[in-house]
């Protein structure tokens, strides 16, 4: 979700970033949005792009933090 730091993104390039079966991520996008961290754009030709909200670049330190310790431990 770093990536999400960088401004809106698109469902495809998430999936591909992350590597996660379409299911999980569509789950995990629909949970962080109730949630109120993300919100859902539209794009183009019903393609989704999802954004930060202000609640979500409120956890930017968070966000950075567990990037990073994902990057160690890998």
């Amino acid at each position: 979700m770093e990536r999400l730091l960088e401004g809106p993104q698109r469902y495809w390039d998430l999936q591909r970033d992350l590597g996660v079966p379409g299911n999980i991520l569509a789950t995990r996008l629909r949970d962080l949005e109730a949630a109120g961290v993300l919100s859902r754009l539209p794009f183009r030709h019903n393609i989704r792009a999802y954004a930060l909200t202000d609640r979500g670049l409120a956890l930017r330190e968070a966000i950075i933090a567990l990037a990073r310790w994902g990057s160690d431990e890998a």
